[in-house]
């Protein structure tokens, strides 16, 4: 058998807010109690930066390699993408967004016809 109170509506309010700061303060006493037995200096082998399992020396060394430069370059530009896409087309407006899509939708539309007429054309 099930207890029903019909309360008003800020009686209501007041019991649900009383419900949910006991289970916060529930929660907070036991992180509290929990992080009192958690360590918070480390030593050994945690505090040493982990090198690929590679030497130390090579981090002394001043070595710049192509595929370094490589990678070095298409990060610059994958971040100035990552930048216009945030900053530009994330303006929060739908119709921004609608447009950005439907362009794209798009091109990727002419690309697949291209793409179907080489392939129908190579095979004739």
């Amino acid at each position: 058998m099930a207890l029903i109170l019909r309360l008003d509506t800020f009686a209501e309010a007041l019991l649900a807010t009383a419900g949910m700061l006991s289970i916060a303060g529930v929660v907070a006493l036991t992180y509290w109690v929990l992080r009192r037995g958690i360590p918070t200096q480390r030593s050994g082998e945690s505090t040493e930066p982990y090198i690929g399992g590679e030497a130390e020396s090579v981090v002394s060394r001043i070595d710049v390699s192509a595929q370094n430069l490589y990678w070095g370059f298409v990060e610059g530009v994958a971040r100035r993408v990552y930048r216009f896409l945030r900053e530009v087309m994330h303006s929060g407006k739908l119709n921004e967004w609608a447009g950005y899509m439907a362009g794209y939708y798009g091109l990727l539309l002419i690309v697949a016809i291209a793409s179907l007429a080489l392939y129908i054309a190579r095979l004739g």
